[in-house]
């Protein structure tokens, strides 16, 4: 359970820094006024957020069976 909790902190950093990366990138090119480049790399962000809310949502919920799985192993 161990494993799997390290590699979801793994999967959400490095959402969170592509996530950013690509948000800076659509920032850039709407400055530059190039849209079509803009709006995709904006819709990628989007993505990586979206992964990453799934991510917390897996990770509270596998937080809440290994502490009832700990409790239920106290009870023996």
């Amino acid at each position: 359970m161990n494993k799997i909790r390290v590699g979801l902190y793994v999967i959400m950093s490095l959402s969170i820094l592509v996530s950013s990366i690509t948000l800076v990138a659509s920032l850039i090119f709407l400055l530059r006024q190039d849209m079509v480049k803009a709006i995709i790399y904006f819709i990628l962000t989007l993505f990586w957020l979206i992964g990453l809310v799934i991510n917390i949502k897996l990770l509270k919920r596998w937080n809440s069976i290994s502490e009832k799985d700990l409790g239920y192993q106290d009870d023996n």
